[in-house]
This record gives C-alpha cells, sequence and structure tokens, in this order.
C-alpha cells in the first residue's frame, strides 16, 4: 500500500518485511529511503492513509488492527493499535481512506463491508458501506468535486 505526504514523500507498507518506509521522491534519479519503522513486527500491513491530521494509519491483518503513528517532515514516530474491535467487524483490512470529515474508512475483506471510525478509533458505523460490490475491495480513494 502506498501513501504520499504534503511533503511530497512516499510512505510504503508491505506484507514481505512488515515496515512503514518514507522514502523522499523529489528526485527520481536519486530516491532515497528517509525513515523505515520496524516496529509492527509480523502483522502484515495491507493499508496505509497519510491522515489530514499529520498522522499515519495502518490496517494489518495479521492481527485486524488500526496503528495510528505519529509522523513529523519524514520521520515516523511512535505508533499503537487505536482499533482492535475483534473478527466480526474488522477481519482483513485491505485498504482504507479519509473522508472529508476527517473519518477513516476502512474495507474489511472478511466481513464484506466497509467500517468507518474516527482518527481516535472510535467505531462509527460498523456497515458503512455494504453492497454485492464490497467484497474483496482492495484498494479506495475519494475524489473531491464541487457544489
Amino acid at each position: 500500500a502506498l501513501a504520499v505526504t504534503p511533503e511530497n514523500y512516499l510512505i510504503t507498507v508491505g506484507t514481505g518485511d512488515d515496515d512503514i518506509n518514507v522514502y523522499d521522491i523529489s528526485k527520481p534519479a536519486t530516491t532515497t529511503c528517509v525513515d523505515s519503522n520496524t516496529a509492527l513486527g509480523n502483522v502484515n500491513p495491507t493499508a496505509v492513509i497519510f491522515h489530514s491530521n499529520g498522522n499515519i494509519y495502518v490496517g494489518t491483518q495479521g492481527d485486524d488492527a488500526i496503528y495510528r503513528f505519529s509522523y513529523n517532515n519524514g520521520i515516523i514516530g511512535a505508533g499503537s493499535i487505536i482499533f482492535q474491535p475483534g473478527l466480526l467487524v474488522l477481519n482483513n483490512p485491505t485498504a482504507m481512506a479519509e473522508l472529508p470529515d476527517g473519518s477513516i474508512i476502512i474495507a474489511s475483506d472478511g466481513t464484506n463491508n466497509i467500517i468507518k471510525i474516527d482518527s481516535d478509533g472510535n467505531l462509527i458505523s460498523d456497515n458503512f458501506i455494504q453492497t454485492a460490490f464490497t467484497n474483496l475491495v482492495g484498494q479506495m480513494e475519494i475524489i473531491g468535486g464541487g457544489n
């Protein structure tokens, strides 16, 4: 999974090394890793967003949780689990997106729906969207529009 920060750093997570990496992509010929956080352990991160509040949020399948990490200009700070409600609500998160109000939607592959939490990890809706099209959601993006 990938996310971009306001200073145009690229954040990556993946199930191979279970790390969060930040890359400076401002000069493609000399892309460098600015920071790497290895604190997650073996939890298979599959989704990441850079939130407008300045934090990084990561969804993991190994423990079916959402983590929040502090972030400052390319450096990843401390992280902690903010949402781990159990498999009936969040089961294999695959994608996340921030809504305009700052809440976070999460695709839950094991429950075939999209749930909604606030940025502190409080559940807003355990069935925000559930249709024939919400199983196996791999990516989500919010597209802004005018009036």
